[in-house]
Order: structure tokens, then sequence, then C-alpha cells
């Protein structure tokens, strides 16, 4: 009952030292660096505020740029499907010619005549072919001499396309009957017999193709045109459509060119234009027609959303800095005095619980030393005496082998008894560290609890232990022997080891055992840490040491470590330069 009253007390000390000692461990430095502290703290919300706000801008940005990015492919992809209806109407147009019953009954005076009153758009014409010569052509009178089919270097590529898919569409050919640039869409026609015979031609100059790609809403940030198959420009925007136009980028012929022919293909390219500029290119491959229709947009265009920003953010963030750095000054001055008046009774509180703490760690090593001699003087001697009593009252019973047999049994539980009695008696006892010093004692004391208990150790304890002072020694041992109680009446270790050792700027204690882990001992509730560990707890924090538990099925390490500027030592050594305490070591790195 004493002890848990003893350490619920403790356990009030610790928690309250905790709070006030980040505070008031080094009270003049922190109020020297308080205002520095309170202008970095309002430069902190001012990054956060502009962080905050530079995400929902550049957010924004972003977004603008992939809507004006979806724009400029939407775009792309509108002109190739207008481009493809274009081609589909006239691809209509020849078919419903074709099915003339003149052309059937191979009458040309009358089928040119039916070509002749066709309406046509933008100067549009008819050719009928077979495969040696133009029969009819629209722009020339009737009867005259036609051009042969052999004199067209694209006849036998033309021929095959049909074949396959039906018609064609050439590229950018100019037209010299017809004095402008223009393409050809060719329908593929059959004889009686099913296979090809011929075809017939209809003209879509360059001017139609250029009112459909004004027609469509356009942006003057972007540059649009249209290739063939061979990726050689047909129009583009802005530019005169009887003029040779330059060839598109040279990234653009390298990614088309790996497209098979009647498939779609549609996406982005980055590259730099003739005049170096970084330009963004939409693309988009139709598979009717296998015409690309590009637009070409300056990434600075892109951009722009993002550098508008930026500066905007700059301007924004530079007020924010000056404001606040102004105001965080004129605060800091406001709350500089009543810190101090804080600083000064946090530091009188703290030494009032150190020495509280002090004289309740001084009241435990009384009560464990009284504690200890009552289990040696007086209910040792008990059990002692109830042995001999149990060997006189044996000789009395001799004859009944029963009532030996029971007294065999209790006698066995008072030699338990005792042994037990005598282990905790060792464990509870305090040494004599003011003439042995540590590291003897460590040795005497783990001596003899391996001796008490049949348990095996290893001990590392160098002899510069002894000149730590006697406080921090005594700490240290206390450690030693609430770890080892633990261990005896909880783990059923076979082996243990305690040892000590220097980690950088810390003193390291580290105690193992191969027992059955914290959590296998409490196996009906989760593992809870008893009063002693917080005892030790409270002990090594008096020095800003800290403790660590690592367990498992494998046994149990405990690691103490202390800083060594918080080591005072007797003559020296061990000392480092008086600093503040960094962080601890990995308490279980290469355990």
């Amino acid at each position: 009952m004493f002890h848990q009253r003893y350490h619920a007390r403790l356990g009030i000390v610790k928690m309250r030292r905790v709070e006030t000692r980040s505070f008031a461990s080094r009270p003049s430095a922190l109020l020297a660096q308080f205002r520095v502290h309170v202008i970095l703290a309002f430069a902190g919300v001012v990054c956060i505020a502009c962080a905050g706000i530079a995400v929902v801008l550049f957010s924004r940005a972003a977004a603008e740029s992939r809507a004006l990015k979806d724009r400029t492919l939407a775009a792309t992809v509108s002109l190739s499907f207008a481009l493809d209806q274009e081609v589909e109407s006239a691809v209509s147009l020849l078919i419903g010619l074709s099915g003339s019953s003149a052309r059937k009954l191979s009458d040309l005076r009358q089928f040119y005549d039916q070509l002749k009153t066709t309406p046509v758009t933008d100067g549009a014409w008819f050719i009928l072919w077979d495969f040696d010569r133009q029969l009819l052509n629209t722009l020339r009178p009737f009867g005259v001499e036609l051009p042969k089919s052999i004199d067209f270097a694209s006849r036998d590529e033309a021929i095959a396309r049909m074949k396959a898919k039906g018609f064609t569409v050439s590229g950018r050919i100019f037209a010299p009957l017809a004095n402008f640039t223009t393409v050809f869409v060719s329908l593929r026609l059959n004889g009686s017999d099913g296979e090809m015979n011929g075809f017939m031609t209809t003209a879509i100059p360059a001017k139609r193709l250029m009112k459909i790609l004004n027609r469509l809403p356009t942006d003057l940030s972007r540059t649009q045109l249209v290739l063939d198959r061979k990726l050689q420009t047909i129009i583009r925007s802005g530019g005169s459509y009887d003029a040779a136009e330059p060839p598109p980028p040279a990234a653009l012929r390298t990614l088309l060119g790996s497209v098979e022919s009647g498939h779609d293909a549609e996406g982005f390219l980055e590259d730099t234009d003739p005049q170096g500029i970084r330009i963004l290119l939409a693309y988009r491959r139709s598979g009717l027609t296998d015409w690309t229709t590009v637009a070409e947009v300056p990434e600075a265009t892109l951009d722009a959303p993002t550098h508008r920003i930026v500066k905007e953010l700059g301007l924004a963030a530079l007020a924010l800095f000056v404001l606040g750095g102004a105001g965080a000054m004129f605060l800091a001055g406001q709350f500089e005095t009543p810190l101090r008046a804080l600083s000064t009774s946090v530091k009188e509180t703290q030494r009032a619980l150190r020495d509280v703490s002090g004289q309740l760690l001084s009241t435990q090593e009384e009560e464990r030393a009284r504690i200890a001699r009552e289990l040696h003087d007086s209910t040792a001697q008990h059990l002692v005496a109830a042995s001999i009593n149990l060997v006189r009252l044996s000789k009395a019973i001799k004859g009944n082998d029963e009532a030996l047999a029971r007294s065999e049994e209790i006698d066995q539980l008072l030699d338990r008894a005792l042994k037990e009695l005598r282990v905790f008696t060792y464990l509870l006892y305090p040494p004599d560290l003011a003439s042995g010093g540590l590291s003897s004692t460590v040795a005497i004391f783990v001596e003899g609890f391996c001796r008490r208990t049949g348990i095996v150790a290893r001990l590392k304890a160098p002899t510069e232990l002894d000149e730590l002072s006697l406080d921090l020694q005594r700490t240290f041992l206390r450690v030693v022997q609430e770890a080892l109680t633990n261990i005896y009446r909880h783990a059923s270790a076979s082996s243990i080891s305690v040892a000590f050792r220097t980690a950088g700027p810390f003193l390291v204690l580290r105690i193992g055992d191969d027992g059955r882990g914290i959590a296998r001992a409490y196996p009906k509730d989760r593992p809870k840490l008893g009063v002693g560990i917080r005892g030790m707890r409270t002990r090594l924090q008096q020095f800003e040491g800290q403790l660590k538990i690592k367990t498992g099925s494998w046994g149990t390490v405990l690691v103490a470590s202390v800083p060594r500027h918080s080591a005072p030592a007797r003559s020296g050594a061990w000392r480092t330069p008086a600093r503040r305490a960094p962080a601890p070591p990995e308490a279980f790195s290469g355990l």
C-alpha cells in the first residue's frame, strides 16, 4: 500500500516536471530568443498561408493550361471530322453518279452532259478513267484528246488503294487546267463481273478546305495545318493555299510515320519550331483519309497562367512578410515582460519539484531497507523455526506414511519460500556504493543474484563508472536492481546480460534476458508497465535520461541512456562540455 501511494505521488511529480522542464531548463536563452521565435512563427504562418494560396492558384493555373491543351486537341479533332465529312460527301456524290445508266451503257456523251450539270462548289470538276487514260474531264470539251493515266506518277499507288479500300484521297496537287491547288477523291468502278475496270475522280479545291478550316472557332495563339498521307502540308491557317507550305516538324513526321494506314491516332507532342521556340503539337490522324490535322501552340502560351500567378504570389508574399514581421515584433514586445516573470516562477517551481522528488526517492530507499531488514530478521527466522519444528514433528509421526508424505511436501514448500525470501531480501537491500563504487557493487550484486536464482549472467561494468557522481551511480544501480527483480519475478529467463557503454554523447546501460517477454507474461490482458518501471524512468529523468523497452517472444531488452553532460563526475572522467541534450540514439540498434 505504501509503495502504491509513493509511486502515485512520484508519477504526479514526474508529469509536472516534464511539463515545466522544456521552458525552465534554459530560461535566459529562451527569453533572449523569444522575439526571434515570434517573428519566425509569424513567418511560418505567412509561409503556410502563401503555400495554401499557391496550391490553389497553381492548381487553377494548371487547370487553365490543361483546358487550353484540351481546347487545342478538340479544335484539331473538329477540323479532322469536318474534313472527313467533306471527303465522305465527295465519295457519296461519286457513288451516286457512278450508278448513272449512261455510264453503265458506256454512253460517254450523255454521261459527260450529266456531269457538267451536276452542282459543285468552289470550282470542283469530275474525271472518268479507265486503266489507260482519261475518258471524260469536265474541264475539257467532250471529244478532245485527254492525258493518259500512265502520265501520272501516283497512278499505280492510287489504283492499289482503291482496290483495297474502294476509294482514295490524294495529297496536295497543283492542277494546271484549273490553275489552282486541289486534292482529288477517286472512287473505284467495277464492271459487270465485279472486277475493277476504272475509277471516277472529283476535285476538292484547297480554297474549299481553307473555308472549312476558317469556319471553325479559331484561336490566334495556335496555328493549324493539314497534312496528307505523305505528311506534306495541304493547308495552313494564316497561309496561302496556293503557296508552297513549309514541312511539318521532324518529330511529328517520325511519330506519324509509325502509325499504320487506316487507323486513327491522336495526342500531344513537344517540339521546337524553325525559330527555336518550344511548341506543343496537338494532332489527329484520320483513318478514313490518312490525313493529319495539327495545331501548334507555343509553350509560352501554355505557361502564361503559371508565370502570371508566380508574379502575383511573389508580390503578395512580400507584402505579407513585411506586415507580418512588423506585427510580430510588436507582439513580442508585449509578451516579453510577462514571460520573464513566468520564467522565474517556473524555475522556482521546478526547484521545489526536484526537492520533492529527491525526498520521495530517499523515502523509497529507506522503505526498501526497512522491508529487507524485517524480512531477514523476522519472517526468515519464523520460516526457519517452522522448518525445525517440522523435523521434530516428522520424528513424532514416524510410521504414518501419509503424514510423512505431507510433512515432506510442507518441508519443500518452506525451503522454496525461504529461498525466494532470501532472493527478494537481497534484491531489496541497497548495497553500499560509497565504499565500493558502482562497477564492483554491480558485479557483487549480479553475482549474488545469479548464485541465489541459478540464472547465468554476462556483465560489462568498466571501472570508469566509479568516477560518476554518487547520485548517478545510485540511479544506475537502482535500475539494475529493479530490472533483475522483474526478470526473476516474471521473465522465466535462463540467462541475462548487463552492460555499460558509451554511445556518442550518451552513457548507456543495456539489460537483456532470454525470457518469455512482457506480452506472454500477461496472457489474459494487454501488458502494462508497473510502478517499478515508472520509478526507473523518474530516476533517469533527473539527469535528462530516458528508458526504452523492447520485448518479444525472444525476451526483453531494457536500455537506459543519460546524456554525458548531465552526468557530473568526481574527477572529470566521462565528461563533455555542458550543452543541450541531443536526441538519444536509437535504443535497440545493434542489440
